[in-house]
């Protein structure tokens, strides 16, 4: 049988950190997360979480809070990572990464509380070895003090950036997603993971159902996003669906027109040449319908920089005539200018 498992459920130790709560950890592209505590520097540590926030979402966070929508098929998937990259060795005191399933998305580093894991500019990477943190046998007075300094970490500031955003981080993440051997659910996965990690509560249809179109609802409440993840070559497609899904909602659930938002994510934006610029704009023109477009890469740039997108003040609207989600990503990504990507079409389509 083998020793490696998802996560540990009987722990032989739990860490303790040795220093008062941190109220900011501030990250540096691929460098170990630093905070300061009474003007001492301390480098960021894994502390062996008992409910490891880098590898599982808790139940109440894969659900929405809309009533309405309680019949939705919903894949309860709680896994962080969708490839499994993050891994857990029976009699290891923390998780490890494993760095060829590892595409840098930034997913698991955006949900440690205490900012150990960050980025060595081709995987993620779990920090530990610090001398603040001391793993301490499992006792219920350590467990205790474990889970309330967990506790006291989920109100920490985190600014800085996981990686930076140019063409060598976007690339290295097409290249890797390149390399693996994905799961059919894998699209629905990581963009309901990026959605959720930047500040929305998100559910995915469950796999297989055939009875139910929608891959995604996004809540940020009064809206309600509706996705259509498209991670192929096929871009008309999306819209027509796109419709069907806002139908369902207003008629089957009662959802008013005005507080849907609609969003396509492919893996990269359509050619230019395609017809796809065309129909968004008759779609606004015809319906006044503002069907939003972005890419797993734009989704990770914001990760990256650490910012939150609530999907009720966020537009990536994009058409034949503006046909570039780049303005939207500077402004949730605090100025930070978006740089042009010529070999993938995260930000704006291929010419």
């Amino acid at each position: 049988m083998s020793r490696v498992f998802k996560q540990q459920t009987n722990r032989a130790t739990v860490g303790i950190r040795l220093v008062d709560t941190p109220e900011q950890v501030c990250h540096n592209a691929q460098l170990p997360s630093v905070y300061e505590i009474n003007g001492q520097s301390y480098i960021s540590s894994c502390v062996g979480c008992l409910s490891p926030m880098c590898m599982r979402f808790m139940p109440e966070e894969l659900g929405l809070s809309d009533e309405r929508l309680t019949e939705f098929p919903v894949d309860v998937d709680d896994s962080v990572c969708p490839l499994n990259a993050l891994i857990w060795e029976r009699g290891n005191p923390t998780p490890t990464i494993v760095t060829d399933r590892c595409i840098n998305c930034g997913i698991c580093a955006r949900r440690c509380p205490l900012g150990a894991i960050y980025s060595s500019g081709v995987s993620a990477v779990i920090h530990t070895g610090e001398t603040e943190v001391n793993f301490r046998s499992a006792t219920p007075e350590n467990i205790e003090v474990h889970n309330r300094q967990m506790t006291e970490l989920l109100g920490c500031r985190h600014t800085g950036q996981y990686l930076k955003i140019d063409e060598d981080s976007v690339d290295v993440l097409y290249s890797k997603l390149a390399e693996q051997q994905t799961e059919a659910q894998f699209p629905n996965l990581i963009v309901r993971n990026l959605f959720l990690v930047l500040g929305n509560r998100c559910i995915i249809r469950r796999r297989g159902d055939v009875y139910f179109r929608i891959d995604a609802i996004i809540e940020d409440k009064p809206v309600i996003g509706v996705a259509e993840i498209e991670f192929r070559k096929d871009t008309l497609e999306p819209p027509r669906s796109i419709l069907d899904d806002i139908a369902v909602l207003s008629s089957r659930y009662g959802i008013a027109k005005q507080h849907v938002k609609p969003f396509i994510v492919f893996l990269e934006l359509p050619n230019l040449r395609t017809e796809y610029w065309r129909v968004i704009k008759d779609i606004k023109d015809i319906l006044d319908i503002k069907v939003h477009t972005m890419t797993l890469g734009a989704l990770c740039t914001l990760t990256w920089g650490f910012s939150n997108a609530p999907i009720s003040s966020v537009d990536f609207y994009a058409d034949i005539n503006t046909p570039s989600i780049k303005q939207g990503i500077e402004v949730l990504c605090a100025g930070i200018q978006s740089p042009d990507i010529t070999r993938h079409a995260v930000f704006e389509p291929m010419k």
